[in-house]
């Protein structure tokens, strides 16, 4: 089975944005994973289309260079009131995206952050 996860990665030295091969090169999570597989997508988009500054950091994951209001910004996005009172999410969904949430409040507000998408 493949899972699509976007969560808030470490942007520390477990990997390289320039010269990275291309086996594991990818920030450990920070964060918890946002639950569905929806923003997996959406995020790769945006990177491609130059919304959001990033790209392929390995076969399988994407980074994002984002601040604290962008990633706020996009969790807004994907999980608002209609989300919320969707009949396929789980309440299981919404611990989820609450302790991403969570984790996000206590981000540096003027630090840099690397929003990840992973297949694995």
């Amino acid at each position: 089975m493949t899972y699509y996860d976007v969560y808030v990665g470490l942007n520390d030295d477990t990997f390289k944005w320039e010269g990275g091969n291309w086996s594991g090169n990818f920030p450990r999570n920070g964060s918890p994973k946002l639950p569905a597989k929806a923003p997996f997508m959406e995020l790769m988009f945006r990177i491609a289309d130059g919304t959001y500054e990033g790209k392929q950091l390995d076969w399988g994951a994407y980074g994002a260079k984002v601040t604290k209001g962008q990633i706020f910004d996009f969790i807004q996005e994907f999980y608002d009131d209609q989300w919320l009172r969707s009949w396929y999410r789980t309440q299981q969904d919404i611990e989820e995206l609450n302790q991403v949430y969570d984790y996000v409040l206590e981000l540096d507000n003027a630090g840099i952050y690397v929003l990840v998408a992973l297949e694995t």
